[in-house]
């Protein structure tokens, strides 16, 4: 139904920068409904997450550290950046059945769980392929990004069964049959 916009007779208008903010919020939410429109959003915000990531790993290779754990530290950045972004921006509308806590843990875990699988593959570039630290890590985010969408839609963000209901603190209840 589109908007008709006419002139104002009496009263004050109550759309202010806030209703605006929550109309484009509303339209990226119909906008995100679909899988393939989730995984583009989450390829942007994991884009996003590649410069607190390289830029971690850059200062800590930079002050010496081995690559292996500066990757682990600076992936932490990463996974932070790109949780707060996921959690306002991409799923806002699925997080009603966990709790901030839950899709928090559940979300590092599974960062945490693809840094295990692209470690090897960035030693395998770094050693193999003699790339850089950083254009290895970069590849390897790239190459496991697939799994991490999968994964965060499954494990973290999944929509509600059929038959649950959210509680008012943020649980899922579900309903007697």
């Amino acid at each position: 139904m589109p908007f008709v916009f006419q002139d104002r007779f009496a009263g004050e208008s109550k759309s202010t920068a806030q209703e605006g903010l929550r109309f484009l919020r509303h339209l990226a939410g119909l906008r995100a409904a679909s899988p393939v429109a989730r995984m583009v959003g989450f390829g942007l915000i994991g884009l996003t997450g590649f410069v607190p990531n390289l830029l971690g790993l850059w200062a800590l290779t930079a002050v010496g550290m081995h690559y292996v754990p500066a990757e682990i530290l600076a992936n932490q950045l990463g996974v932070a950046w790109n949780f707060l972004l996921i959690e306002h921006l991409l799923f806002r509308e699925r997080r009603r059945h966990r709790r901030w806590w839950d899709r928090a843990g559940r979300f590092a875990l599974l960062a945490n769980a693809d840094l295990v699988l692209r470690i090897p593959l960035i030693a395998l570039f770094v050693h193999q392929f003699h790339l850089g630290v950083l254009s290895a890590t970069a590849l390897a985010l790239v190459t496991t990004f697939v799994l991490r969408f999968a994964g965060t839609e499954a494990l973290v963000y999944l929509p509600r069964r059929a038959g649950e209901k959210p509680v008012r603190d943020g649980r899922t209840a579900r309903r007697a049959v």
